[in-house]
Order: C-alpha cells, then structure tokens, then sequence
C-alpha cells in the first residue's frame, strides 16, 4: 500500500509525455508505470486530459529581507506554490539581516521553516567588503547552495575584483556556486550620472542608462575570475544579445559557467513602458525585441541553462513613482512564470518541451546542488510536481497573485495553459490557485554533501 496514486495524466519521462501512473510513498516517487500493475493506494487523484512535469525550481528568489522588501516567505511561497513553482532558492538578505554570518543565516533558516510552504534552499552572502567573507565557508558547510546575488554594480557592488576572486575561490573550496548580477559599476554609474545630469526623465531612460555593453563586459569579467580560482560561475538574469554573445565566449572560457533568463526579460521591451511605466522598472532592464529574440534562442539552443524569476516583489502604490531614478527595482514572478514559459515557449514553439523540463526543474536543481532530492521525476527522488491543463484558454490578471505584490506586469496577457495542481514531497499544496497547506509545511533543502542544518541546530 502506498500514500498516492496519480492516474489518467501524461507524465513526463525521459524527455517525452507518456501514459503512465506515478506512485508516491513517505514523500518521494516509489512507483512509476501502468495502471494495472500500480500498487494500491491509500489515496487516488485522476489527472485524465493533464500534463504532469517535475516541480519548477526557482534559483533566484528574492523574498525575505525586510527593510528592503515586505515579502515573507509565507506569502512568497505561497505564490510559489499557487504558480507550479515546488522550491525556491532565496538569494542573501540585506541590511539587518545580512546572511553573512551564521548568526543570521541561523535565524533567516529558523523564520523560513516556520513559514514556507514549499520547500527552499539558502544563498549566503551579499559581499560589501571583504570582511564579509570571514564565516561564508562555515555557512556554506551548513548547506547553503552558493554565495550570491553578488553584484557586480549598484546597489553595494562587491568592492573589487580581487574581493570578487577571493570569494570565488572560497566558494570553490565548498564546491557551491557563485551568482552575480553581471552589470559593470564603472559603465553604469557613468550612464546613470549623465542622463540625470542631462535631464532624462522617461522611464524608457532607465533601460538607456544600462547599456548592454556593462551586461557582456562583467560576463567576461566574472568567467576570466572564475576561471582562475575554479568555482562554479552562474550568471543570473541575461537581458541582452550582447549579453548572450559573451556568455558564449564565457562559457569558453570557463567550462563550470551556466546562466539564467527572466519571464519578464523573454516577453517585455521598451515598447511596454508606455502601458505599464514604472511598474516594469527593474534591474536590468527590459530590452529591445531583438534583445528578446536572441534570448529565446539562447534559452532553446541550450547556452541559458535555466528560467528564473528574480521575484522581488513591490506593491503598485510603491511603484507609482514619477522618476525612474526613484522607483524601487523589481518585478514579481513566481505565481506567473511557469505558465508563461508553457505558453509563449512551448506552445507558441519557441522552445522544445524537454527544453522547458530542463529550464524550469533540472538545470536549477544540478546548479544549485540540489538534484540529489529536486528536478526530476524518478524513483527515490522528492515527489515535486507541476500539473498543466493545457487545455486551459485564458488570461493572467491581478487575481492570480498571492505574494505581496497587488499587480502583474503580465495583467491581460493570453495564455494557453494553466497550473492546476502543485506537488510538494507527496502532498498537494496548491490546486486552481488555492492553497492546501499552511505555513511550516515547506523544508530546508541543504546543498548536496553540505551538512543539514536545522532550526534548533
């Protein structure tokens, strides 16, 4: 007797969608195969006319750091859990919780576990100074996935590239992954300091102020460092063709390089600031189409490994801002990306279903260092699913989102497609955008051979 038979659905396996049934027992798939032969089960969910793929993995969230944002991680995982998504990699807190202690990372693992509901991994970091790297080592052994969102230009950028290198190389020690946000400081804040000193005002000026050329330099300058000191790079949220050029160059360079592209850099362009304004001002910025059309290459071809949100999530009101210099940077994304990716990438043919598997749920999991439990469907592994009607013929709108965030940059959008259920270790905690767990039931998932730390630990 097992705890769950899913039936009647296509269940993605080996790169395509077959008729079969998954059994999940104690939290991990125990049986996979035909109806007749499946073993019995306490309880039966019949998927007939769905589509059922590994959980998402997000790995690049910004949820908890209060001060700057006013998510938590009850209401960042539960946008999460309603959009398909099944784990979620919180990069460092800021200011009064700074994750570059184990002090912090200590209580930021302690407040998680009492509010998540759906499983999380932890970045360490941000690095201001050097002195900031003195306990990274230690909290990477408690089983923080990598050190990051490092950034490479404003706000706090890392101080310099001989900081930048020590880092990699402390990382590269623990085996884990470094995450920058690869914008040059020097280019950047010599744009920015022109077109305020020039006047510029329009919200599109926010998007000409970071040129694409500060995007493929710090590529560059990140792999030619990770290079040296042998630690896995990652490059978070690739907005550019340029940039897309030098992640090829980069990953030349340096084998151990992956990258990551945004919902919102694939589907919004400069064009979408006269609709929407200062609700899409983020960092970096939405491009031109050709810039999106690179991307879309690039994440098809294989060169962007994985699809992440960059979730930061603001209210409308705190958006509504009539400077660009002014408006708080980020968009939000969890309850929205998987069904975009299916959408405007696989149904419209811009990228293969295995793609969109690897992008979303097996990728994120192997740069993480999670894949061991997460982004996949087989046996022994977490029972982390994503269920799809694709069937489903409608529109996003501001009804969809559960995190702080009272808007969608995507409100009107069409889609083909929508997540009806969500799966975390065995157990629905999300079906038609309702929530059927509470708060606590999310759990720490440490890095691979890094040390299991729990709240009392």
């Amino acid at each position: 007797m097992i705890d769950l038979l899913l039936k009647g659905g296509k269940i993605y396996l080996d790169g395509e969608l077959r008729d079969l049934c998954l059994g999940i027992d104690g939290g991990v798939i125990a049986a996979i195969g035909m109806e007749p032969v499946m073993p019995d089960a306490d309880d039966v969910i019949d998927l007939s006319g769905r589509i059922v793929i590994p959980g998402a993995v997000d790995p690049h969230v910004h949820i908890f750091s209060p001060g700057w944002i006013r998510e938590t991680f009850e209401t960042g995982t539960a946008a999460a859990a309603v959009g398909g998504v099944t784990t979620v990699a919180d990069m460092a807190s800021v200011g009064e919780w700074h994750t570059a202690t184990m002090e912090v990372f200590k209580r930021k693992l302690e407040t998680a576990s009492k509010e998540a509901m759906v499983d999380f991994a932890l970045y360490c970091g941000e690095i201001h100074r050097e002195e900031d790297l003195r306990e990274i080592p230690q909290i990477l052994k408690a089983g923080a996935v990598g050190l990051g969102e490092v950034m490479m230009c404003e706000p706090d950028p890392i101080p310099d590239s001989l900081t930048l290198l020590k880092a990699m190389r402390l990382v590269a020690e623990e085996n884990a992954v470094i995450s920058v946000h690869a914008e040059d400081k020097e280019i950047i804040s010599r744009a920015i300091s022109e077109a305020k000193s020039a006047g510029k005002n329009r919200m599109e000026d926010f998007s000409l102020s970071r040129p694409a050329v500060a995007e493929a330099k710090a590529i560059l300058d990140a792999a030619v460092l990770a290079s040296e000191a042998g630690s896995r790079l990652h490059v978070c949220h690739v907005s550019t063709e340029a940039g897309v050029r030098a992640l090829s160059l980069a990953k030349e360079i340096h084998g151990l390089t992956t990258a990551e592209v945004t919902p919102h850099h694939l589907v919004l362009t400069l064009d979408d600031y006269e609709r929407l304004g200062p609700l899409i001002i983020v960092t970096p910025p939405v491009r031109t189409k050709r810039d999106v059309a690179s991307l879309w290459e690039a994440l098809s071809s294989g060169l962007i490994d994985a699809v992440a949100t960059d979730h930061c999530a603001f209210k409308e009101a705190e958006k509504s801002i009539d400077s660009p210099w002014d408006v708080p940077a980020g968009l939000p994304g969890l309850e929205t990306a998987v069904i975009l990716l299916w959408s405007e990438g696989v149904v419209k043919g811009r990228i293969s279903l295995r793609r969109f598997v690897e992008a979303t749920s097996e990728m994120p999991a192997k740069i993480l260092g999670i894949d061991y439990r997460k982004g996949g469907i087989s046996m022994r592994k977490d029972a982390d699913l994503t269920v799809i009607d694709p069937s489903y013929r409608g529109r996003i709108g501001r009804g969809d989102m559960r995190s702080v965030a009272d808007y969608t940059p995507f409100d009107g959008l069409e889609v083909s497609g929508r997540v009806v259920m969500t799966v975390v270790r065995g157990r629905v905690v999300a079906r038609d955008g309702s929530l059927e767990v509470k708060p606590g039931y999310g759990k720490f998932v440490p890095r691979g051979r890094g040390k299991s730390l729990g709240p009392g630990d």
